[in-house]
């Protein structure tokens, strides 16, 4: 969901002819002694009627950081436990909350510009009609980004920041300006990078990303062709839907836009492993391998995926921010189709655009259905809805 956010905003500008750069944070290193999450604690209930929250809060905070030790285990031998004095505990269900919790006034130090926070992995990024206009953001923001680091005594890991700008081809500069930290040091900057598993490139063609993909799926797909014989035909059938089909579904809502040379490479994949599950010889028709396995097209599967987004935005199920996307259409006219949801759909200036194509409705039980059986048109009424919610 956080790449498909940030997916669309590089979109959205890209169609305006802006160009965008981003600067990805990962990992930064925490060194703070332990008590800090504990005076943030306090700090935050300030609220009257939160106030009988604050002894019990900051109790919990003092006896969860307070007197911890570690040790270090190699093969059979244990250290001595030494106390930690810095850093949270390690190993925690509540270390990402409590990491959250740290690292939320970030945000009101960008200004102009525009921060995504995604666990440990930040992104600052600005949008401009010029490398310079874009450069002016994006230098100041970062430098009050740094500042608010070094108060919450957070090292920024300047190796893995990297600074990327995003346009239509003709656009990206071909020598950027550079952006610089506080001690003088250039950031690198790369024409591709790899955010929450999905690689971008500064024209959004996905092309790398799907290359890369490739080798990798490749390589998976040859060991289990080198072990066949171990295994029966229904063995095989669950193998490739345990680990190759996760695979080519991951992110698929977001390179969806790429161009069909380049997700036809994906389709000899998925009838690679389709072959491996049903023994098929090579020259089998790719319809012949979908009715043996009773599945649909990678591209029909993609559509399904689009629209059951779609849909779970639709009821709420989806996180705020993209719920704000999705806009409604009035009816034109007093017709039948004047009770069903109308979504508006973005002008598109370009083959970047991400269009949401939604058709007529009948609510969610027929939704359901049609979407098992490959009929993924979005059909849902206002009725079905709120038949669904109760």
């Amino acid at each position: 969901m956080s790449v498909f956010y940030m997916v669309n905003v590089l979109l959205c500008n890209l169609n305006l002819n802006y160009l965008h750069c981003i600067l990805e944070f990962s990992r930064c290193y925490l060194s703070r002694v332990i008590y800090t999450l504990y005076i943030y604690a306090q700090s935050i209930y300030t609220v009257g009627y939160l106030l009988d929250l604050f002894w019990l809060s900051t109790f919990w905070f003092s006896n969860y950081l307070s007197d911890r030790v570690q040790s270090v285990r190699s093969e059979q031998l244990l250290s001595q436990p030494l106390p930690v004095t810095k850093g949270v505990p390690q190993g925690s269900i509540l270390g990402p909350t409590l990491f959250s919790v740290y690292i939320n006034d970030l945000a009101c130090f960008v200004g102009d510009s525009a921060i995504h926070l995604y666990a440990d992995d930040t992104i600052l990024y600005a949008t401009g009609p010029s490398p310079d206009a874009v450069l002016m953001l994006l230098q100041s923001s970062f430098n009050s980004i740094q500042q608010a680091f070094s108060s919450l005594h957070l090292m920024l890991n300047t190796s893995k920041t990297k600074v990327m700008w995003f346009g239509k081809k003709s656009s990206v500069p071909i020598s950027p300006p550079h952006i610089r930290t506080l001690s003088g040091m250039t950031l690198e900057q790369v024409s591709e990078y790899k955010y929450l598993g999905i690689w971008l490139d500064n024209t959004l063609s996905f092309f790398h990303h799907i290359n890369k993909f490739q080798a990798k799926v490749k390589s998976k797909i040859g060991f289990l062709y080198r072990m066949r014989s171990s295994f029966t035909l229904s063995d095989r059938l669950t193998l490739v839907k345990m680990t190759i089909l996760p695979m080519l579904d991951y992110g698929d809502t977001i390179f969806r836009s790429a161009c069909k040379t380049t997700l036809q490479k994906l389709d000899v994949l998925y009838h690679s492993a389709i072959r491996f599950a049903t023994n098929a010889p090579f020259r089998t028709h790719h319809c012949t391998l979908y009715s043996s396995v009773n599945w649909p097209s990678l591209h029909t599967r993609r559509e399904i995926h689009w629209y059951m987004l779609i849909y779970k935005t639709l009821l709420g199920l989806s996180p705020p921010y993209l719920c704000s996307l999705l806009q409604f259409a009035p009816a034109a006219y007093n017709t039948r189709s004047a009770n069903l949801i109308l979504l508006k759909i973005p002008k598109t200036f370009s083959n970047w655009s991400i269009v949401i194509s939604v058709c007529c409705a009948h609510g969610l039980e027929q939704y359901t259905k049609k979407n098992k059986t490959g009929q993924f048109h979005l059909q849902i009424s206002l009725q079905g809805i709120s038949h669904g919610h109760s």
